[in-house]
């Protein structure tokens, strides 16, 4: 997964908070409570609440990918240390 993609999970549900916080408001406002408009507060535990939800939801792949990527960059040094050894024991017979 790459960073556009992350970016774009997080700009998804960003947009999803952010409309349910608008809608809220403007009931709020039609009930005759406030000016419609959210409150910094609301946006910023908007952003909080979307970027902690994009860390769960994405975290899991991370460690997938990183698990992934060691586990072959370790087998690729097991392979390298076998080739070299069967070459220094055939160098050795012949």
């Amino acid at each position: 997964m790459s960073a556009q993609e992350l970016l774009g999970c997080l700009l998804f549900v960003y947009q999803f908070f952010k409309n349910k916080v608008e809608a809220i408001t403007a009931e709020n406002k039609r009930k005759g409570h406030g000016d419609g408009t959210p409150e910094m507060l609301s946006w910023l535990i908007v952003a909080a609440l979307s970027w902690s939800l994009n860390v769960l939801l994405t975290n899991p792949i991370w460690v997938l990918v990183t698990r992934m990527q060691t586990h072959t960059q370790a087998e690729k040094k097991i392979m390298e240390a076998k080739r070299e050894a069967l070459l220094k024991e055939l160098q050795r017979i012949f």
